[in-house]
């Protein structure tokens, strides 16, 4: 009895001494990480802020006090007619630091363009004339009151501050091109050209002068010069010299070998700023003063982490799963707690409540926090993700330059950075813990020749994964390849059978790894099983894989209790390939290709009208059939979304996208996710962003297919071989907004709701029911059956609603990346958006907080109603006792 009371009592107060997550917390589990678009390569500073230029033409301002963005900007973005025979983009910037508000100036391959420097607004741009054929020297910038001067190869023009007109030319004499430009104290220009020579003009007239001043060049190399200051940097040491005395400082936090430095003094010239750049797109910031002193030891005012906006891959861990780089041993359950559990935790809060010990992390323990190994161009990190966003690099290593790299998860804990030397033929495998980042064992490194083309984890068991490393000659390596790894896969190999495959402009080929003979130590050859040849005019945009998930049901259940399989293929891969214009054209001219002309065929017989379309044309067309017409001109590409088995090497299903691009180069939005498969393209034609849904199944039972004393005959497991190929529904849907990335959630057992992610051109991450991209939305009105299933009427133009934006205000710009992982709460997801400038963490609930309680629970009423009950059971039980003796009496 004193144990239910106890108990009892402990779930009465238990809201009183927990701080539980509540529905309205989600807004709190969001955090966002603003880069300035990668590594600067030109910088410049005015007295409150630091201006940037980075190599993929982002300029951005960030606070020299606190190295936040205070806004950033993409320079091509400006000119949207952009030449293609312009140069890559190449920019230098210069900043009046004269003017009431500093305006900032910068040039790239086609445009000359003044910005705000305080909001980054542009205020005006124009074209500069650039040399055809494109010079390779970069194009130069500086600024004052009165002029810009722009320079491109060895032409130099002087443009008017507010509306750049040309005042005046200059063409160096021996068409050296000019490398850098400085301006004097006196506002003489100062040239550099590429044959050593320096000329000073007067930036009026264009004409020679002589020098009367020292220059400013523009900040870069190992020594350089701002406001009559010599800055050189060696071994982590700054020196600071002038005509008169000198300054060494030790700086202490650059502990990577810098690739750049840009200096800056005051105007008092008491205190100066540095900003040290390493290769691996590391940023430091030191301020400091001038004091003549040689002791100096600098610690640098704040650190970024720049390589953060090229992230290629993340993998996600559970934040307490191997947190101590053990294997998850000491590690707290992942699971919900038992009844006992939540006793001792209860009990554990009360504690708390007379202790200065800290409360449970609820935020852990539902598994609201992660690890996440996240690669980048330059560098591998270890984040940690949580609500704050604090502390978010754990951990960081730079990779070895000229190398391919990739990260796999291996077991809960670990996760193996593979780096490849294409020219060595090298390829090193470091296992890593999660935990600490630290490496598990030695870098086990193996030799092969004709370099890697693609690589897999085999888990044998819970303790044992394999790499399997795909080389070009289409040989098997393993890694580890000691003795019990290769005996432990022979075993494996004989029972189950090991498939691979490759993928490349010719099409896809798949493997069998023939376990029974060892070329080497480690190395197996592979037999052919099968290929899936593309057209010779097709080239291979992107692949997508499907990830592991979980399944609630492997069919659908009809509004008349009948029931679609669905179609669950864990082989299958879509391979994204285009054909050009020009090729189009190449081969409608020639004659020779009768798919091109059947597709040309198919596309006049349709009758099928997009909206905005002013004639006859079908912007989705299976490829394939026949039909008549008139042929129409030629498309302006047309992209192929084909469905394979990757172990049977068998085309699925085809998909013919006349018109389509994609809006990012080498990419386009793909995700696949159960039986579904959704993907994203821009229609040239029609001038609209189109979104692809099709949803694959086996078949279908009716409603008396399963009874008690019936059942169909099914196979108890998949085979790539014998599976017939599905059945597919398909349809397309108008978006008002450009899209660039795809990502859907994924919750702990698959019963929440599915929610597609889109990441959009306006900077903004947008959710949307899986259930509006249903492709069995009827065209009619639906049918009670239908309504009970959630359908609702087709509508070829899907609205933005402002409240599906899952990014609220921030910025989260380029996010070709949308990678989602479940929790331990089954309505809750976790998704990270990456591969722009900026990282967004936030929480999701795609089918609302169902198993979570509102901030406005009325706390005190249940402590009452348990009070209640206490004292109703107390009272029940005293009168049964009572009643009990006097029967005994009577």
């Amino acid at each position: 009895m004193m144990r239910f009371v106890l108990s009892t009592l402990l779930v009465a107060l238990s809201p009183l001494v927990t701080s539980g997550i509540f529905s309205d917390q989600a807004n709190e589990f969001d955090f966002a990480l603003h880069t300035a678009g990668g590594a600067p390569t030109l910088a410049d500073f005015d007295a409150t802020s630091l201006y940037g230029v980075s190599s993929q033409g982002h300029v951005s301002a960030r606070s020299l006090s606190t190295g936040d963005v205070i806004w950033r900007t993409q320079i091509n973005n400006i000119n949207s007619n952009n030449n293609s025979n312009s140069p890559s983009i190449s920019i230098a910037i210069a900043i009046a630091l004269h003017h009431p508000t500093s305006t900032l100036y910068s040039i790239d391959g086609s445009t000359i363009a003044a910005w705000d420097s305080s909001h980054g607004h542009n205020i005006f741009s124009s074209p500069f004339p650039f040399p055809s054929p494109p010079h390779p020297s970069p194009p130069q910038i500086v600024a004052s009151d009165n002029f810009v001067v722009a320079s491109v190869g060895p032409s130099l023009s002087v443009l008017s501050p507010k509306t750049f007109t040309t005042q005046c030319t200059f063409t160096t004499p021996d068409s050296s091109p000019i490398l850098a430009l400085s301006l004097s104290s006196s506002n003489l220009l100062t040239l550099s050209h590429s044959s050593s020579k320096t000329t000073t003009l007067d930036p009026l007239t264009c004409e020679k002068a002589e020098a009367k001043a020292t220059s400013k060049p523009l900040p870069n190399g190992p020594s350089t010069t701002s406001s009559g200051h010599t800055f050189s940097l060696a071994n982590n040491f700054l020196t600071i010299s002038t005509p008169t005395a000198s300054s060494t400082y030790e700086l202490v936090d650059a502990v990577e070998e810098p690739a750049h430095f840009f200096p800056f003094v005051a105007n008092d010239d008491k205190t100066f700023h540095l900003l040290v750049q390493t290769k691996s797109e590391k940023s430091f910031l030191y301020s400091s003063k001038l004091n003549g002193k040689s002791d100096n030891v600098l610690k640098a005012a704040w650190t970024t982490e720049e390589s953060l906006a090229s992230v290629l891959s993340v993998l996600f861990f559970d934040e307490l799963e191997g947190a101590n780089g053990d294997g998850g041993a000491n590690a707290a359950s992942s699971s919900i707690p038992s009844f006992g559990e939540r006793m001792q935790m209860q009990l554990a809060s009360l504690t708390s409540l007379t202790s200065n010990k800290k409360e449970i992390d609820n935020a852990a323990m539902f598994g609201l926090n992660k690890r996440a190994a996240v690669l980048t161009s330059t560098k591998f990190f270890i984040l940690h993700l949580s609500a704050s966003g604090e502390e978010l690099v754990k951990f960081s290593k730079p990779l070895q330059p000229n190398t391919n790299n990739k990260i796999i998860k291996v077991g809960g804990q670990q996760v193996v950075l593979l780096s490849s030397d294409d020219d060595t033929g090298d390829v090193t495998a470091s296992y890593i813990a999660i935990g600490t980042g630290d490496e598990i064992a030695a870098p086990q490194t193996t030799q092969i020749k004709s370099g890697v083309h693609k690589t897999f984890p085999l888990s044998l068991s819970a303790e044992t994964t394999l790499l399997l490393l795909h080389s070009n000659n289409d040989q098997i390596t393993l890694v580890p390849n000691s003795d019990s790894a290769i005996k432990a896969f022979v075993d494996y190999a004989s029972v189950t059978p090991v498939f691979t495959h490759k993928i490349d402009e010719a099409g896809v080929t798949t493997f069998k790894v023939d376990a029974t003979r060892e070329l080497a130590k480690g190395v197996f050859p592979t037999v052919n099983v099968g290929e899936v040849s593309f057209g010779e005019s097709e080239n291979v945009v992107s692949t997508q894989y499907p990830e592991v998930e979980s399944i609630q049901s492997p069919a659908v259940v009809l509004g008349d209790d009948s029931l679609l399989l669905k179609y669950l293929n864990p082989h299958v891969c879509v391979v994204v390939t285009k054909t050009d214009s020009s090729t189009l054209e190449g081969l409608e001219n020639s004659g020779v290709s009768d798919n091109y002309n059947n597709f040309r065929r198919n596309l006049a017989a349709s009758n099928k009208k997009p909206l905005g379309a002013g004639s006859d044309i079908n912007t989705t067309q299976r490829g394939g059939g026949s039909g008549g017409g008139d042929v129409q001109a030629t498309p302006s590409s047309v992209l192929y979304i084909n469905l394979i088995d990757t172990v049977s090497s068998r085309l699925l299903h085809r998909i013919v996208l006349a018109d389509a691009i994609s809006l990012q180069e080498g990419n386009l939005p793909v995700v696949i996710t159960e039986n579904w498969v959704v993907y994203a393209y821009f229609n040239n034609k029609t001038k609209r962003q189109e979104i692809g849904s099709l949803s694959l199944y086996e078949g279908m039972l009716d409603k008396h297919g399963i009874t008690a004393f019936k059942s169909p005959e099914q196979e108890t497991s998949f085979s790539s071989f014998d599976a017939p190929k599905p059945i597919v529904l398909s349809k397309v849907f108008a978006y008002p907004k450009s899209i660039v990335g795809l990502g859907v959630s994924k919750t702990r057992n698959g019963i929440t709701g599915k929610m597609i992610l889109m990441s959009l051109t306006s900077d903004q991450v947008v959710g949307i029911d899986r259930r509006m991209l249903e492709p069995r939305r009827p065209f009619a009105a639906p049918k009670d059956e239908e309504k009970m299933e959630g359908l609702s009427q087709y509508q070829p133009i899907l609205p933005f609603f402002p409240q599906s934006v899952v990014s609220y205000t921030q910025v989260v710009a380029g996010a070709v990346g949308l990678s989602c992982v479940e929790t331990n709460l089954e309505s809750q997801s976790l998704v990270l958006a990456w591969g722009g400038p900026d990282l967004f963490f936030s929480r999701l609930t795609p089918s609302g907080s169902f198993d979570l309680l509102p901030s406005s629970f009325n706390k005190p009423i249940l402590v009452l109603g348990m009070a209640g009950i206490l004292v109703l059971v107390k009272v029940a039980q005293t009168m049964g006792s009572k009643k009990q003796l006097r029967a005994m009496w009577a």
